[in-house]
């Protein structure tokens, strides 16, 4: 029976779209407010307008309109399960891209941790110092020794090496 079915899924779907979709309604709200619109928006009204249409229909089976293309003798169609599914969907979707941004953010910092701090600086008078890296400026001399990493941009002008190029390719 259609309208049992409804019922059923009106008692899965609503939990989903009260407790999990809450924060998608919220962000919808904010983006209106804000007039910028974004996929909170639609996930929002799509959610919203699907579940309320489905529990209308699920309470009220003969008012909808036979001109939907959507009535049966028996009930109305209804969208609970893509208002859960999508749902569902989007919160695995945030979540992952959360875990996605966590490890990025990790991963800056390790090449930020490549990063030396003090950098030889070469004097006028050929002489070598330690200065800190936010010392520097444009057109300094510097040295790199084998196996330091280079504490800035630069153009070699003697010698030769190789270079663990880690902090540009990751």
């Amino acid at each position: 029976n259609l309208q049992l079915t409804n019922w059923l899924q009106f008692a899965l779907a609503t939990p989903v779209v009260t407790w999990l979709a809450k924060p998608f309604f919220e962000r919808a709200l904010d983006s209106i407010k804000n007039k910028s619109w974004n996929m909170f928006t639609l996930i929002g009204s799509g959610v919203g307008v699907s579940y309320l249409y489905s529990a209308f229909a699920t309470v009220a089976p003969n008012i909808i309109p036979q001109t939907f293309g959507m009535h049966h003798s028996t009930g109305a169609y209804t969208y609970f399960e893509p208002a859960a599914v999508i749902t569902t969907l989007a919160l695995l979707g945030q979540i992952l891209e959360l875990k996605a941004r966590k490890q990025t953010g990790a991963a800056i910092r390790e090449l930020i941790a490549l990063t030396p701090q003090i950098a030889h600086f070469i004097k006028i008078d050929e002489r070598e110092i330690d200065i800190s890296v936010a010392k520097l400026e444009r057109g300094d001399r510097l040295r790199v020794r084998p196996g330091e990493s280079i504490p800035t941009d630069g153009i070699v002008l003697s010698g030769q090496s190789t270079i663990d190029e880690a902090m540009l390719t990751g």
